[in-house]
């Protein structure tokens, strides 16, 4: 117990000289000049007392705590023993006053002035990209699947599907608006490709097709295609969808070319049949014999697959 109470004395007075001075007014930044070599031995010492004292205090936990907290402030005093100048050191800091000698920032303050960044400059917008109308070749193969759907409404879809990704010139419009025979069909065609007309200056050519239908065909009424099975006298309208002849030695009577149209093929089976007075936006298909068609204007043509049919 002695032996504890001796390492607590030495060990606090040298901290008490080390940490404050007697004479308060000398209390400042100027630094003491001391003996390393003899304060290091000295912290040793004490050092060494303090571990015999933890080593006698065993089993009494508040004497190795005030123990142990005694030893960590003199390793604290050890540091600052340790990461204290030189006189080399001391007398390059007299030079600067209020900083010690720091060679790092002794470093930066020597080293060239480093060069200032470059502006930013903004980015240029994207370009915006070019726009041209459809190309011939593209235009053509437009066309050619116009022609291959055998009703209107397969042509107007084809267009549909077709419009958004391409734009057109006003003499491209009316190329594929010929393509379509029905008049209302060319003007719902008309005003689908308009938005994606390029030359803006012609649009003014498209004002018969953009303002409404003209002609006999104009306020036709839809009405739908059926199976004939007897003979029957057609109302005039646009009939959407296949129409089928499929009895024998009838006639299917239109109300003439321009009232009745048949939005879609004419399928003629059996035999002995007469179609007249009547447009096919489709194709008239003849599967039996000796069947008549007249007065008839199929425009895509007739496709005979029987014997000794007239059209």
């Amino acid at each position: 117990m002695r032996g504890m109470a001796l390492a607590l004395v030495l060990f606090a007075v040298p901290l008490a000289a080390l940490a404050r001075p007697h004479d308060e007014e000398d209390v400042g930044d100027a630094p003491a000049v001391i003996d390393r070599g003899a304060v290091a031995d000295q912290l040793a010492s004490v050092d060494a007392l303090i571990a015999d004292a933890i080593a006698r205090a065993r089993g009494r936990q508040e004497a190795q705590k005030t123990l142990r907290r005694a030893r960590e402030q003199l390793h604290a005093v050890r540091e600052q023993l340790n990461a204290a100048p030189n006189p080399r050191e001391w007398a390059r800091a007299q030079r600067d006053p209020g900083r010690w000698f720091d060679a790092a920032a002794e470093a930066s303050r020597h080293a060239p002035p480093q060069p200032a960044p470059p502006p930013r400059v903004a980015a240029a917008p994207p370009p915006v990209p070019a726009v041209s109308p459809i190309s011939d070749a593209a235009l053509a193969q437009l066309l050619s699947a116009v022609d291959q759907q055998p009703s209107s409404l397969g042509r107007l879809r084809t267009l549909q599907q077709s419009a958004p990704a391409n734009y057109f010139l006003v003499r491209q419009v009316q190329v594929v608006l010929a393509r379509l025979p029905y008049a209302p069909d060319q003007v719902q065609a008309a005003r689908l490709l308009e938005p994606r007309v390029l030359d803006r200056e012609n649009v003014y050519q498209l004002n018969g097709w953009l303002q409404g239908p003209a002609g006999p065909q104009a306020g036709l009424v839809e009405r739908a295609s059926f199976e004939a099975r007897s003979s029957v006298r057609l109302q005039p309208g646009l009939y959407r969808g296949n129409f089928t002849v499929a009895g024998t030695s009838i006639t299917v009577e239109g109300a003439g070319r321009d009232q009745t149209i048949i939005d879609g093929n004419v399928v003629i089976n059996n035999a002995f049949n007469t179609v007249k007075g009547l447009t096919v936006l489709g194709k008239v298909i003849l599967t039996g014999n000796q069947n008549h068609v007249r007065d008839v204007d199929y425009r895509a043509g007739i496709e005979d697959r029987g014997l000794m049919n007239k059209y």
